[in-house]
Order: structure tokens, then C-alpha cells, then sequence
């Protein structure tokens, strides 16, 4: 693996998002401790780990968000469909 040296390497470890690298469980306790306590929450980890990691955690929240509606739309779209088809044929 190529290491890199002097201002890049930065900007490769920005790029890792610590929070997409948690455990089920241990994300579903963030993230449900986060949601509870919005805004402070997000307002006590700006202040106390700032910017990046705030950045970091809502982008790991929004991409949880978007997976888990997806699974519910398509579990409901699957239920509709096989309800259809039992009544329709």
C-alpha cells in the first residue's frame, strides 16, 4: 500500500468516516441517542470534537435514514404487490 506524505495525507484520512465503520448495534445506539437529544446532541459534539466529526456523523445518519427507507418502501411495495396478486388472480 502506498503511503502518502506531506498535505494529501490528510485529505484521504478526512475521506473514512469513522461512523460507517461501527457495528449494528453499537451506530443504533449513536444514532438513537443522537436523534433523542437533537439538537443538543449535534450541538454538543460540534463543540466538543468539532467540525469533521459533526460533518462525519450527520452524513452517517442521513445515509442510515435513506437505507432504512428504502427497506421499508420496499417491503411495503413487496406486501402491496403479493396482496394484489393473491386477490387479483
Amino acid at each position: 500500500m502506498k503511503k502518502h506524505q506531506g498535505q494529501n495525507a490528510n485529505t484521504d484520512a478526512e475521506k473514512v468516516n469513522p461512523f460507517n465503520e461501527l457495528g449494528f448495534w453499537q451506530f443504533t445506539l449513536v444514532s438513537t441517542l443522537t436523534v433523542a437529544l437533537l439538537p443538543w446532541s449535534l450541538i454538543g459534539v460540534f463543540l466538543l470534537f468539532g467540525s469533521q466529526v459533526t460533518k462525519n456523523l450527520v452524513s452517517a445518519l442521513v445515509q442510515d435514514f435513506v437505507k432504512t427507507l428504502a427497506a421499508v418502501l420496499l417491503g411495503i411495495g413487496l406486501i402491496v404487490g403479493l396482496v394484489v396478486w393473491i386477490f387479483w388472480y
